[in-house]
């Protein structure tokens, strides 16, 4: 195993104390401030606070050792790992993105280290960093450049987390996998949330998104369809309401689990072609709907594809048909960001 120190360690250095002061950024936004009033009690702060002092001593280390070149050493890829807490989903949508990443280092060398922990008999595990190490071991090269820490499970999920959050390529889904395995090693609820929150720096209303989407999704469905990176917060949440209903998830689930569906290869597609599967399913089992505004009665009854709107109130609904292009509008500006 070569484990040679570099002289260029301090280039590296550079670029990831770039990327840590971006997690740092996020961990500062969610300290509380001197003089802003506690709503929370005294164990949910006792819990959010022990979680943020985790990541703030975490940040802290992490500095000191990119302060010192010395830390960057080179080691055989053959001696490293997985880590325990996969943080992608690979498929044809990541292919792309990785090829660019594999032309890069195969111009420009490494540029940035990856980061591991020992894991015993001179091998290590990787923490981040996977697709550098995947395209540094396939361009041919036997080492790759990397920090060596010792990192507990939850330091390790945490640098990780910072990595992916400074600089946001994770997918949706591909988070609310991650957050899952937090949540996983989280002692309370509580502190799953804080967690989550500081190490995908995102905010209460995502935490919750990613919780309904994995209960109610099973995840093997989920790494079927695949990382989907134009599907964002409001689809994935509206394919987890469709699967509050067993009839409507074993029906997506027929359609994913089939080989026709596997053949689609776009993750984007696949998500499209599941959404769209169990969509008329629940169209067709809901009822018309009456609303009642004022002395007006409004009728709504969705037959397939078709939703039609009928009043008692001509005035209201002459009213309404010279309004459909500023409604559409506004449905469009509301459904333009699928974040």
């Amino acid at each position: 195993m070569s484990k040679k120190k570099l002289s260029n360690a301090a280039m590296f250095g550079s670029v990831l104390s770039d990327m840590v002061s971006k997690g740092n950024e996020a961990i500062e936004a969610a300290t509380p401030k001197p003089g802003k009033a506690r709503v929370s009690s005294g164990v949910i702060a006792a819990a959010r606070d022990t979680a943020l002092a985790d990541l703030r001593d975490e940040r802290d280390r992490l500095k000191q050792e990119l302060a010192s070149a010395s830390d960057v050493i080179s080691i055989d890829v053959t001696q490293i790992v997985p880590s325990p807490f996969p943080d992608r989903l690979v498929d044809e949508d990541a292919r792309e993105a990785f090829e660019l990443l594999k032309t890069s280092i195969k111009a420009e060398g490494q540029q940035v280290p990856i980061l591991v922990r020992p894991h015993g008999s001179g091998r290590y595990q990787i923490c981040y960093g996977h697709r550098r190490l995947r395209a540094v071991t396939e361009l041919g090269h036997g080492t790759v450049n990397a920090l060596v820490r010792e990192l507990d499970d939850h330091q390790l999920i945490s640098a990780q987390g910072l990595e992916n959050s400074a600089r946001q390529d994770l997918t949706f889904i591909e988070k609310a996998l991650f957050a899952e395995q937090i949540r996983k090693l989280s002692q309370t609820p509580k502190e799953a949330v804080e967690r989550i929150k500081l190490v995908l720096s995102c905010t209460d209303a995502d935490a919750s998104a990613f919780k309904m989407v994995l209960t109610r999704i099973p995840a093997e469905l989920i790494r079927l369809i695949g990382s989907s990176p134009k599907i964002g917060k409001p689809r994935w949440k509206k394919l987890a309401d469709i699967f509050a209903s067993q009839k409507h998830a074993d029906t997506i689930a027929s359609l994913v689990r089939a080989a026709e569906f596997q053949s689609i290869a776009s993750s984007n597609d696949r998500f499209e072609a599941a959404l769209k599967a169990g969509i008329p399913a629940v169209i067709k089992q809901q009822s018309p709907q009456q609303i009642v505004i004022g002395n007006s009665r409004v009728d709504v009854v969705h037959k397939a594809n078709l939703v039609t709107l009928s009043t008692d109130n001509t005035d209201f609904g002459s009213w309404l048909g010279t309004r459909v292009e500023i409604l559409y509008e506004q449905y469009c500006r509301d459904n333009s960001s699928d974040t």
